[in-house]
């Protein structure tokens, strides 16, 4: 069995990384955010899972997350994934999901700046992990 204590999001980890307009994956600029296509390999995921030594067999029970959500500008680095504890549409991977969701809408119908959405994902992070790792956008280079 494995440690769920693996699977929080460590800084070290998956410190988060924006898409650059050099990616490979540069998709195009929306609302003034450099954004990525969704392109995650199993090589990718083999490493990531490697990062936080939890084992292919309990795949199934995460969503290969991006840290910072394509929909905010994030990219599809290693550094900016995760194994997220629940499959996608089920508990911590719907929750943030819905997080997501709002800080794409920030931007997209209010007008917000990525420092603003990245700070929602930030805040939902800190919450859900706190005192275990802190986050700021800073670090992200917003």
């Amino acid at each position: 069995m494995f440690d769920i204590i693996q699977l929080k999001r460590y800084p070290t980890e998956t410190p988060g990384s924006l898409c650059t307009i050099n990616d490979p994956y540069f998709k195009d600029i929306e609302y003034g955010i450099v954004k990525c296509n969704r392109h995650v390999t199993s090589k990718q995921k083999e490493r990531v899972a490697s990062y936080y030594k939890f084992p292919r067999w309990a795949w199934n029970t995460v969503e290969f997350d991006h840290l910072i959500p394509l929909g905010i500008g994030g990219s599809n680095n290693d550094d900016n994934l995760w194994p997220q504890p629940g499959p996608t549409g089920y508990g911590e991977a719907h929750e943030k999901d819905i997080i997501e969701m709002q800080a794409y809408n920030l931007l997209r119908y209010q007008n917000g700046t990525q420092a603003e959405a990245a700070q929602l994902i930030c805040n939902w992070l800190n919450n859900q992990y706190n005192p275990i790792v802190y986050y700021n956008i800073s670090s992200w280079g917003l």
